[in-house]
């Protein structure tokens, strides 16, 4: 469960993740950015058990509502065929004069050179249950085209949208991850500044035995690392950390080094 510090905390790590690609076209897909003009405070209440992906899209629902110039903004639309859930929509709304549908993705995602041939394969999930070349192709394939089932027009019809003048967006934000001692600067298809950390293996943890850490748990993992926090020493993460490892999880961690300076990583198990 988090605390209202902590709740605020991830809603500030969650507005300083960058969107992965800075202009709006790119494969295929268009970026909605939205310019946050008003305060960085969030003051929604937000229920214990929500999951980091649902947390999101409260902070975005949040952004969106308090943009003067949005307006008949409705969120998580349920599609239905008879008795069966075909999928929702994440956000529909007007903007000024053109009615837009958002999809919404926040992902993590970690550089593995070997995972493919291209960029998009190399970059996967934590746990290598997902990568970036899977999320374009269900975003592609899946969730965009939902705006075009029979269920979808009439449904945003109730709502007073026309379905064959909406316009769709995506809001891509990303935590990417290279190997530690990584040194390429530049990447072809992503915002460099999504690489927020590196990532190591277990082998690789004797390099930092004079650090200390912290784990978050999975929703604190939108949060920029603070000293606020109670680090352990080397031995006992090593000890924590492999239980994870064992399950074939990856976990995100804090480090600490010997002048204080906080860095985020991965420690994985494959």
């Amino acid at each position: 469960m988090s605390t209202e510090k902590e709740i605020q905390e991830q809603f500030s790590g969650f507005l300083s993740t960058p969107l992965l690609w800075e202009n709006r076209d790119r494969f295929g897909l268009e970026q909605y950015a939205i310019i946050n003009e008003q305060s960085s405070v969030f003051k929604r209440i937000i229920k214990p058990n929500l999951p980091l992906g649902k947390r999101v899209e409260v902070f975005l629902s949040h952004l969106l509502h308090n943009d003067t110039k949005l307006n008949s903004i409705s969120e998580n639309i349920q599609i239905q065929r008879e008795k069966r859930t075909l999928g929702e929509l994440d956000f529909i709304f007007n903007d000024n004069e053109s009615s837009i549908h958002l999809e919404v993705v926040y992902k993590f995602y970690l550089l593995d050179i070997n995972a493919g041939k291209t960029d998009l394969e190399q970059w996967v999930g934590p746990n290598r249950k997902d990568s970036l070349s899977l999320k374009i192709e269900k975003l592609r394939t899946k969730q965009l085209p939902r705006l075009h089932l029979p269920e979808t027009a009439s449904l945003l019809q109730e709502k007073g949208f026309n379905q064959k003048k909406m316009k769709q967006y995506v809001h891509f934000q990303a935590q990417l991850f290279v190997p530690f001692g990584f040194k390429k600067s530049s990447f072809q298809n992503i915002n460099p500044e999504c690489i927020n950390g590196f990532y190591i293996s277990l082998n690789q943890l004797r390099e930092f035995r004079n650090c200390e850490f912290y784990i978050p748990s999975k929703v604190n993992w939108l949060i920029d690392p603070t000293l606020e926090r109670e680090f352990i020493g080397y031995e006992e993460f090593e000890e924590k950390v492999v239980s994870y490892l064992n399950q074939k999880r990856s976990p995100l961690c804090w480090l600490k080094d010997e002048n204080n300076h906080l860095s985020k990583f991965f420690i994985v198990w494959w």
